[in-house]
């Protein structure tokens, strides 16, 4: 189910507004259609955790439209705030990879078929940043012959630099969780503890103690580190804008 934003909660976000605020930029820049690649980017729009290759289809004006692999994509539609026709799976199969599914998108249903493509490329220290591969972009490209392609993950960046209340008040909750983690490993290091402990079991204790303190999901899956807060997740689902 849809989330639905809710203006008086303490970790309310205008995800609506983010998305006007990067269309505008687009405008300014003369791009037609954006996309999106970068789990940043994903938080950023659509206030939930994004782990599967995914990408986020900005149009000029109205609700970005997002694709995930298959397993994903309900659980997102059911925490992100974009309504269901907004949230979409692609597959390993004919048709319905995430570069047939996406061009079929721009072209046949956003009707774009020639202009400025705004796509996320460069560098990072993080692992899975999520820029465009090589064989994405060639793939991509191949498959819209008629768009001049423009490097333009810097409108994400520069947007996302200044934090609003909502995003500071997660951080704030997300490190008291922490700090809970911290805690319960140091206990159980010190004093000799660590004799015979292997690292998962350390981690265990960490996580244990993060959960009862109101994390309600980690990662270590993806090989990242991300948590949850139930005071950001409640009856809404409240996901997204991760410490990290």
């Amino acid at each position: 189910m849809t989330r639905i934003l809710d203006p008086t909660d303490k970790y309310y976000i205008d995800n609506p507004g983010r998305v006007k605020a990067i269309q505008k930029e687009m405008n300014k820049r003369g791009i037609d259609v954006y996309l999106g690649s970068r789990i940043r980017t994903m938080s950023f729009v659509m206030d939930t955790f994004c782990p599967w290759r995914s990408y986020l289809i900005i149009p000029p004006e109205g609700q970005p439209t997002y694709f995930t692999f298959v397993v994903d994509a309900l659980r997102v539609g059911d925490e992100t705030w974009l309504d269901g026709d907004h949230v979409r799976a692609y597959g390993p199969m004919g048709g319905m990879d995430q570069v047939s599914a996406i061009t079929d998108f721009i072209k046949d249903e956003l009707g774009i078929q020639k202009g400025r493509l705004g796509y996320e490329d460069g560098i990072s220290t993080y692992t899975a940043e999520g820029n465009l591969s090589h064989w994405e972009y060639t793939h991509f490209k191949n498959e819209l012959p008629g768009f001049e392609w423009v490097n333009s993950h810097d409108i994400i960046d520069a947007l996302s630099l200044i934090k609003d209340k909502g995003t500071i008040e997660r951080f704030r909750t997300a490190s008291l969780i922490v700090d809970e983690g911290h805690k319960a490993a140091r206990a159980a290091l010190e004093n000799g503890g660590y004799k015979g402990m292997t690292e998962t079991v350390i981690a265990g204790i960490a996580a244990l103690a993060m959960r009862r303190a109101g994390s309600v999901s980690e990662w270590n899956f993806a090989g990242l580190n991300e948590i949850s807060s139930a005071g950001c997740l409640h009856a809404s689902h409240h996901q997204g804008d991760h410490g990290r």
